[in-house]
């Protein structure tokens, strides 16, 4: 197998090891004595870890103190060679390559969350990522066809930690609603009426603008702009996360949500020069190396 190949068959072992793992905890909590949860429709065939579990005796998905759940996407595209008399010109580096090219995307993601007391829950989902995009993410490639494709991205698989929060809820009454276990959400009951903080590190559409229809691109529309309002400048870094803090209040069918969050920092240094026998502050841009995917020829 060429290099890449093996990348890609190393992020699927990765997943593997890591569900390997949720998988020996949950049979170890089953033995502890969790009750059993009636079987849930998720209606789209999703195979779930947690629900095989539920099924088995070993864990209820109603009243969760613990839940892992595990995602791994691949999206791959490729172009055909075509003919430009323009590629390039004048020096320029930033055109679509017209050469025959392979674009890809693969994501491992391990969802745990944990009850740490009442209504206090903590969430942890580490990511693995390896792509290559279409020239370099230059010219038309960087149209984001794909909205896993990043500008420091590489074929190299890459660890890292995309949030990190603890979530308190205090029941305010109303009537009781289940609220079924999920990836970030632990099954339990709550009130219908109640308030909920988030402190941590993670995505504004994890709680902002969700609706059914786009909003998940690895599940729905791979196109960037399906990933929300083209006008809804978020805070987010280049992956998507960031820090930050917001409250949800929930008056049985109305919600008000508001939140803090930190906005990325620009990547240049503040230099004084003189403009017009003035001395101004000016942004430039730090350089930055080429991606070691960049051009190929």
């Amino acid at each position: 197998m060429n290099r890449p190949t093996v990348r890609r068959v190393t992020c699927v072992l990765a997943l593997a090891c890591l569900m390997s793992i949720a998988g020996l905890g949950a049979a170890a909590d089953g033995e502890a004595g969790s009750s059993a949860a009636p079987e849930q429709d998720s209606g789209d065939d999703e195979f779930s870890v947690m629900q095989v579990l539920a099924n088995a005796g070993k864990h209820d998905l109603a009243h969760e103190r613990w839940q892992a759940y595990g995602q791994f996407t691949h999206i791959s595209s490729w172009k055909a060679p075509f003919s430009a008399a323009y590629t390039n010109l004048n020096g320029s580096e930033h055109s679509l390559s017209p050469n025959s090219e392979y674009s890809f995307t693969t994501t491992a993601t391990l969802f745990l969350g944990l009850a740490l007391w009442r209504g206090g829950e903590a969430y942890l989902v580490p990511e693995l990522i390896s792509s290559r995009p279409l020239s370099g993410l230059l010219g038309l490639g960087a149209s984001i066809q794909n909205f896993e494709l990043q500008k420091q991205g590489s074929v190299t698989p890459s660890v890292y930690l995309s949030r990190v929060y603890l979530s308190q809820t205090i029941n305010l009454g109303g009537a009781r609603i289940e609220r079924p276990s999920g990836p970030m959400q632990l099954g339990t009951s709550v009130d219908r009426r109640r308030l909920v903080f988030a402190v941590g590190n993670y995505s504004v559409l994890d709680f902002f603008d969700r609706n059914s229809v786009v909003g998940d691109p690895r599940r729905q529309f791979f196109n960037i702009a399906f990933l929300s309002h083209g006008a809804y400048d978020f805070a987010a870094d280049a992956r998507g996360y960031t820090w930050g803090a917001l409250f949800e209040f929930h008056y049985d069918d109305w919600a008000l949500r508001a939140g803090r969050f930190v906005a990325p920092k620009p990547r240049c240094v503040t230099k004084r020069v003189k403009r017009r026998g003035k001395t101004v502050r000016v942004c430039v841009r730090k350089k930055h190396k080429r991606a070691a995917h960049g051009r190929h020829r």
